[in-house]
């Protein structure tokens, strides 16, 4: 089996992983690791060990056609990995909601009732201000090697949350511009 080399760095620096991290979380040797970046084959088992330690799923690694031709299988191959990478995901989501990681953890819901209207400046300043809180702590914590395995994922998107917050308040901003040069 080959990986989408493009794909496969995409995902790995995602979460902020050299090929040595990549190797560990997965529990494959780094050579391995090197012989997917490099579209060599590797075997379907090191693809799904190193899909899940980088949080994606074997498809979303893949050459689009291999992935459409092979999801099938691979949706079999994948299911018993599947529901270690969502236990996983449920653990760290818990961990970041017992620390006061709140912007990761926040449903989508309210992440779209807070920035659908204009008329929300103060709310959108205080929760773009804490994601800058929140995105720098767990850098640090990142840096420290004190963010435990699975919660990577937050850095990312928590920052993505800080840019929603902050295109919501530039929409507010020219709303409030616009009315006060048509009123």
């Amino acid at each position: 089996m080959k990986l989408d080399r493009a794909k496969l760095i995409r995902a790995r620096e995602m979460l902020g992983y050299g090929v040595e991290k990549t190797a560990e979380e997965a529990g494959v040797s780094k050579n391995s690791v090197l012989r997917a970046e490099h579209e060599e084959d590797i075997r379907p088992l090191t693809a799904r060990k190193i899909a899940a330690a980088l949080e994606v799923r074997v498809a979303d690694l893949m050459w689009e056609e291999e992935a459409s031709g092979k999801e099938e299988a691979s949706s079999s191959l994948q299911s018993p990995l599947d529901g270690f990478v969502e236990e996983e995901r449920r653990a760290a989501t818990e961990w970041l909601r017992g620390q006061g990681f709140g912007i990761a953890t926040m449903p989508l819901e309210e992440l779209q009732e807070h920035t659908s209207s204009p008329y929300n400046r103060p709310k959108l300043v205080k929760l773009s201000r804490r994601a800058g809180k929140e995105a720098q702590r767990l850098i640090a914590l990142y840096r420290a090697g004190d963010l435990p395995r699975g919660v990577g994922f937050s850095i990312q998107l928590t920052q993505e949350r800080k840019f929603i917050f902050d295109l919501a308040l530039q929409v507010c901003d020219a709303a409030a511009q616009s009315r006060s040069e048509t009123g």
